[in-house]
């Protein structure tokens, strides 16, 4: 089970630049770390699609985050840019986007 308490897993000094990651797993519990273009640290577990690792090396410095299985792309803030499939409604006007609709 999963602590309900604060955790330290690294220090912000690891986080230079936009893109820079590192991975951590946590009670068999993987996730990482990623710092977003306005200096953020933001943590995401695995792709919302397969549950396939979104890093595979434990630090670097990512352009795209994008799942290897399917091709689902993250912004650095854990939002879907990229769904890699092509999706239809039939039901005609839904009211919602696709991506606001992966997103949950």
């Amino acid at each position: 089970m999963i602590s309900r308490k604060w955790i330290l897993v690294t220090h912000q000094l690891r986080f230079k630049q936009a893109g820079e990651y590192t991975s951590v797993v946590y009670a068999d519990f993987p996730f990482f770390l990623v710092q977003d273009r306005q200096d953020n640290i933001n943590g995401f577990p695995v792709c919302r699609h397969r549950a396939y690792p979104i890093v595979e090396t434990q630090s670097g410095k990512a352009r795209i985050l994008s799942c290897k299985y399917h091709g689902w792309s993250y912004g650095f803030k854990g939002n879907v840019t990229k769904a890699g499939f092509i999706w239809v409604n039939l039901q005609g006007k839904c009211g919602r986007r696709l991506l606001n609709w992966l997103a949950k």
